[in-house]
């Protein structure tokens, strides 16, 4: 940055913007997105929602929770009671990650009920190279909350493909 700006804006914009934030950030939205999105939602709702759906819309809005984790362990985060849920016979350690094997929830499901494609958690299958959701994963330890966190750990290489093939092997046509 300069040491002494000049009062009037360039008409001709820098090639090698600064690293320093204004000091007077515009008021102004730009017309432009931006190439590094921020990860933190905004304060302030968009006028402009976005046209296309979510890869897993909720009908049950997360609660806005202070501390969304990404660490859970072999287990996923739950936005709807803003802690990580645990496999069938896996309980939270004293981190709150789901790495203790015990007998407490081996007859605890806490997918039950969920609809795959939907809500269910979603893992890898070796033996097809797409993800897949369901209810009941026995013994499967490898879980994610969508197609294409599963899709971008597993299959790297291809992960556009793999999440349009997993997620239509869940359409359900009437």
């Amino acid at each position: 940055p300069s040491g002494s700006p000049s009062a009037q804006p360039s008409a001709v914009p820098s090639n090698s913007p600064s690293s320093m934030p204004s000091e007077s950030p515009s008021t102004r939205p730009s017309s432009q997105p931006s190439a590094l999105p921020s990860s933190q939602p905004s304060a302030q709702p968009s006028a402009q929602p976005s046209s296309q759906p979510s890869e897993s819309p909720s009908a049950n809005p997360s609660q806005g929770c202070e501390n969304i984790r990404t660490d859970c362990g072999w287990g996923i985060f739950n936005p709807w009671t803003c802690r990580c849920d645990c496999p069938v016979g896996i309980c939270l350690d004293n981190n709150q990650q789901c790495y203790h094997p015990c007998a407490e929830t081996i007859h605890t499901n806490p997918w039950a009920g969920c609809y795959p494609g939907w809500d269910c958690p979603w893992f890898p299958d070796p033996e097809s190279d797409k993800c897949l959701s369901e209810m009941h994963q026995p013994n499967n330890f490898e879980i994610y909350r969508t197609a294409k966190e599963c899709c971008t750990a597993h299959y790297s290489g291809k992960v556009d493909s793999c999440v349009f093939e997993s997620q239509n092997l869940h359409i359900r046509t009437v």
